[in-house]
């Protein structure tokens, strides 16, 4: 090896010799230890995170063991909880009410409903009752005193009131039996046909139907109105004619006790054949009223006149006495004990009017519009307001039949009168 002595800048150095061998790495294996800024920096970081991240783990660590330590209520998620509850609870608050309402609305209606259903029974079961007051009218030239004469000849059976709710039909005759007022109430708001009834009570009458208030006011029952003119568009029920009222009537069957014994009826039973029809009703119709089968003509009880002069028949109780008041018989009549009669006079219409015409002829202040139109033998004919004189026009002849109560206070003989009326017949002159 090749060693420059000459070289004055080396300098040979003293070698210190030392224990045993010495070994040294070749140069090229080794590493500067000497690390640049930006690696230190990084490490420095590093430590720092780690230091950081220990540290909030030990703070996480500690205030969880002092929350299990002190073991406060946990408050932070009631107020979510209560919020939620009354939430709930108002929206079940509120579903029930309007469920209530609802249902409170459901049942309004379904009452009403009810109620209307039941109003319009009624209103049905008024206009059964008046037609049958009218067909008995018809009849017997008056109304019955009581609404059972009409179950048998005139309706199956009575209609009653829908409960619950409303008013029993209350029926009253007049005391001329001429009208009646029956009452009846409705629930709720109505049609009748055209017309539109308020709730409340009302009373009908053979004319009209009229609110309940309506007649106490037309009775006085009211105060009186100044305004002569306030109730000018109000129904009124037409004026009546006072006649004496009908004897007594025990059983109801439109016979006076007096017509009973002159029948020889039950006074005491309104059907004394027991066969479903009432004796005036049977006697009307020249039934047998003793019999379940057989004709009034054939049972003794009733005679039979024959004038040949007007040729004209009909029938009277056989205990009355019948005479003519002239020799040209044309005035008739038929007495009873007790002194009413029932009169058949002729008068002359040689013009050949109508009834009608001729009675108002002969009676210039008559008001033609209280003239009642009748049947008299199946004919056509016309009858005074109270019912008592009945006038029938035939060729040039008026054929009148008057009842007269003579001296009694009460008419015994109405329905006697109703059979003049019906049996009263034309029959072929004798040759």
């Amino acid at each position: 090896m090749f060693t420059p002595k000459d070289n004055p800048e080396i300098s040979e150095q003293p070698v210190e010799e030392t224990d045993g061998d010495i070994h040294t790495m070749p140069d090229q294996y080794r590493q500067n230890s000497m690390q640049p800024p930006q690696a230190k920096r990084l490490n420095w970081l590093v430590l720092g995170i780690v230091i950081f991240l220990a540290l909030g783990a030990v703070i996480v660590v500690v205030i969880l063991f002092l929350n299990k330590q002190a073991a406060p209520p946990i408050v932070v998620d009631l107020p979510q909880v209560n919020s939620n509850l009354n939430d709930n609870a108002n929206a079940s608050v509120s579903n029930d009410n309007d469920n209530d309402n609802s249902n409170a609305n459901a049942n309004i209606s379904g009452t009403l409903n009810i109620a209307s259903a039941r109003d319009a029974k009624r209103l049905s079961d008024i206009s059964v009752i008046r037609s049958a007051l009218n067909l008995y009218a018809a009849t017997y030239q008056t109304f019955p005193n009581s609404l059972s004469s009409l179950v048998g000849p005139f309706i199956t059976e009575l209609p009653t009131n829908p409960e619950p709710g409303g008013q029993d039909y209350l029926y009253s005759a007049t005391s001329d039996q001429k009208s009646y007022l029956l009452a009846f109430t409705l629930e709720a708001d109505a049609v009748w046909g055209a017309l539109k009834l308020p709730r409340g009570e009302y009373l009908a009458t053979a004319e009209v139907i009229m609110p309940a208030s309506q007649l106490a006011e037309q009775s006085g029952d009211e105060p009186a109105n100044d305004n002569a003119n306030a109730n000018t568009d109000l129904p009124t029920t037409p004026t009546v004619p006072q006649i004496p009222a009908k004897g007594l009537d025990s059983d109801g069957d439109q016979l006076t006790d007096i017509e009973e014994n002159i029948f020889k009826t039950d006074s005491a039973k309104a059907d004394t054949d027991n066969d479903g029809f009432v004796d005036a009703s049977e006697i009307l119709n020249f039934f047998n009223p003793l019999a379940a089968s057989g004709r009034l003509v054939d049972s003794g009880l009733i005679g039979i006149y024959q004038n040949s002069s007007y040729n004209y028949s009909v029938f009277y109780p056989k205990p009355w006495s019948a005479r003519s008041l002239n020799t040209q018989n044309s005035e008739v009549i038929f007495t009873s004990n007790t002194g009413e009669f029932i009169e058949v006079i002729i008068q002359e219409n040689p013009l050949g009017l109508s009834a009608k015409n001729w009675y108002l002829d002969k009676n210039k202040s008559a008001d033609s519009s209280a003239l009642k139109s009748v049947l008299v033998g199946g004919l056509p004919a016309i009858q005074t307001p109270d019912g008592l004189t009945s006038y029938l026009a035939l060729g040039s002849s008026i054929y009148i039949l008057s009842y007269d109560t003579g001296n009694q206070q009460q008419m015994n003989f109405y329905t006697t009168y109703q059979l003049f009326l019906k049996s009263f017949i034309f029959i072929e002159p004798k040759s």
